[in-house]
């Protein structure tokens, strides 16, 4: 059926979808003002692909595009390809894309399309290079963008061919229709005056918030059938349509940590998740960006003073690899493979455990006692790494996790590693040490005190060897936490915080990343958070420890 612009203010999703797939140039632009819900549009439009592929014969469905979608914030086109950059997001987004290399193929080639959200909230400077980039893009391209920052940027550098599709604001009728159905029948009291006076409202601060689908979604999520949702009416407190919004966005927070008749106790109460959300949302601000990834939180302006010592022993174990080695991303299990146990690293490093142990062992005792402690050490490391580094640690598994899901990986990975590092090189190392002295003549003269120093020695050396195998994220999240938790007052066990917030609709989830719910909620937070410190504080915050 061929879509006309009469349809189309209808506001029907196949409709919509019919331009996405039926426009020759692939390119869409899909713009509204603040709170007109083009992120929610995106994302039904991309379901509306996804079942239009799969009910598609596997002949068609071969020349329809996989729609995935991905943020502009981070990348500057200047410095890097649209592909390339795509990839790498795609890599980190999507577990079966992790292959940047079949990514990279698969954009060129067409067979993905791909919804770009946040040109908004980019630098002005680089919106012009980021609509030239997708306009030589060799794949079909949706732009979520509010209208005026897409004008000034379209100015010398229009995204050719494409077509701007604008959300339309709700109607009084749609609005009271959409709150009647958010409650219980028979509507309170309060609940139907509100309603009432939307639907016959034709201006006012009321009539102009609701016709934005953020402001409905706030009420339903902010009032209970119990409250006293009228309490908007009141012109003397919402003077205008944004003070009705954020007193609603301030009340959603409010409302969400709130006891509850008839539910458990919220873990965290209002005041203490009000503080960690703006924290939260002023450091990811300073950082430019929206995205919480909690193996990165170190490189965030966290600002979690630490001491001389402190810093030295999180540098030193820490950050050189002790612990977590030169890890960038969460774990993963995967079936291992002799070519990644017996890599020429983990070959290398059985032998300089070998050699040191062998020299020590020549120097101190003797070249008989040398060799066998080169043999008992080549050994004993050879076998850790066999049954502690063969379970590779490795990002973009096909199985699908959120942010806990891969919290509780990693941490599980870095358990394993430790205790079975422990336990093998405590037993094996020491057990063979323990054989090389006797074999070189020595074991006579060993007490039980030497055999629990060797046998110490040996754990000490598996539990290292398997922490730095491990190279798991959270062992430096979980420290990074705590240092924040004491400087900052968050909860300790912030990653159950954060699940705690996703599961009361504060936060939402992207992959592996959090996410506040709404942008316009993040922004609050982050402005209320700087406006409540003191200026010492404040001037803290930019400048770090």
């Amino acid at each position: 059926m061929r879509s006309t612009a009469a349809s189309l203010r209808q506001g029907d999703f196949a409709r919509l979808h019919d331009v996405y797939g039926g426009l020759a140039s692939g390119r869409i632009l899909l713009i509204g003002a603040p709170g007109a819900g083009k992120t929610t549009a995106a994302l039904l439009l991309l379901r509306e692909a996804l079942l239009f592929r799969s009910r598609a014969s596997n002949e068609d469905r071969e020349h329809i595009p996989v729609p995935v979608m991905v943020s502009l914030h981070g990348w500057n086109p200047a410095e890097k390809p649209i592909v390339d950059w795509v990839a790498s997001e795609l890599a980190r987004v999507y577990p079966l894309l992790c292959d940047r290399i079949s990514a990279i193929r698969l954009l060129r080639e067409g067979r993905l399309s791909v919804f770009f959200d946040g040109l908004d909230e980019i630098s002005p400077h680089l919106r012009r290079l980021v609509l030239e980039a997708l306009g030589a893009a060799p794949f079909r391209v949706v732009l979520l963008t509010r209208v005026e920052e897409l004008a000034h940027a379209a100015v010398d550098t229009p995204l050719l061919g494409a077509v701007a599709l604008e959300l339309r604001s709700v109607t009084p009728t749609e609005a009271a229709d959409y709150l009647r159905r958010c409650c219980v029948n028979p509507r309170p009291q309060a609940w139907q005056r509100l309603c009432d006076h939307i639907e016959k409202a034709k201006s006012g601060p009321v009539a102009k918030a609701f016709e934005r689908p953020l402001t409905l979604s706030l009420v339903r999520d902010a009032y209970t059938p119990a409250d006293p949702a009228d309490e908007l009416l009141d012109p003397d407190r919402f003077a205008t349509e944004d003070d009705i919004e954020g007193y609603l966005l301030d009340r959603v927070v409010t409302v969400a940590y709130s006891p509850r008749v008839g539910e458990p106790k919220p873990r965290y109460s209002a005041g203490q998740a009000h503080h960690t959300l703006s924290y939260l949302a002023a450091v990811l601000s300073e950082a430019h960006t929206r995205d919480f990834r909690w193996w990165q939180i170190d490189h965030l302006p966290h600002r979690a003073p630490r001491s001389g010592a402190r810093r030295f022993a999180f540098t030193l174990f820490l950050k050189c690899g002790v612990i977590t080695g030169v890890c960038a991303k969460p774990s993963r299990f995967l079936v291992p493979h002799l070519r990644d146990i017996f890599t020429m690293k983990k070959v290398g490093l059985m032998l300089a455990f070998g050699l040191l142990g062998g020299s020590i062992g020549a120097l101190t005792s003797g070249k008989a006692f040398g060799t066998w402690s080169f043999l008992g050490f080549l050994i004993g490391a050879g076998i850790v790494a066999v049954s502690v580094l063969g379970v590779r640690r490795e990002y973009g598994s096909t199985g699908f996790l959120d942010p806990w899901q891969s919290w509780c990986q990693d941490r599980n990975v870095l358990l394993m590693h430790c205790l079975g590092g422990s336990a093998l090189g405590g037993l094996l190392v020491g057990a063979l040490l323990f054989v090389g002295y006797g074999m070189s003549g020595l074991g006579n003269g060993l007490g039980a005190g030497h055999v629990v120093v060797i046998f110490l020695a040996g754990l000490t050396v598996g539990f290292v060897m398997g922490a730095g195998a491990a190279a798991a994220a959270v062992a430096t999240t979980t420290f990074t936490f705590a240092q924040i938790a004491a400087a900052h007052g968050t909860p300790l066990r912030l990653m159950v915080f954060l699940e705690d917030a996703r599961a009361r609709h504060i936060l939402r989830v992207t992959g592996e990343i959090y996410q506040f719910r709404h942008a316009k909620l993040h922004d609050r937070l982050a402005a209320k958070y700087q406006q409540a410190l003191r200026p010492g504080r404040a001037a803290y915050l930019h400048t770090g420890p």
